[in-house]
């Protein structure tokens, strides 16, 4: 199943688009992982994305993300809710996923509709 993250400002305005091309995603600020991001409180590998076709406990009976934290000093806030590094969630489209500066909401590829174009010039 393809997936798009998108990474988001302060304001929830998206900054970033990556699609997922391969589960798991591996995410953190080493140059080692598929989705590096620049924030200084997250680990080399900070946590890996699953795609779960069955559910988990978290969620049984619905597929999609599931949020692996790896160990680290800091966990995440999914929706706000505390999770602790060496944990595992469910992440559903409509929740948003923080760290300490970096924030990012995930959906299926599908429901996102195509980048807008810039503005031509002429």
């Amino acid at each position: 199943m393809d997936a798009v993250i998108e990474i988001v400002d302060r304001d929830g305005h998206c900054r970033e688009t990556h699609k997922v091309r391969a589960w798991p995603l591996r995410i953190g600020r080493s140059p080692d992982c598929d989705l590096v991001l620049a924030d200084p409180h997250l680990a080399g590998a900070h946590a890996l994305l699953h795609w779960d076709d069955a559910g988990t406990d978290a969620a049984p009976a619905a597929s999609g993300p599931v949020l692996e934290l790896l160990p680290s000093h800091n966990g995440g806030w999914l929706d706000g809710d505390r999770i602790a590094a060496g944990s595992r969630a469910a992440w559903p489209s409509s929740a948003l996923l923080r760290w300490r500066r970096s924030a990012c909401s995930a959906s299926s590829s599908s429901a996102v509709g195509p980048a807008p174009r810039p503005p031509s010039r002429t």
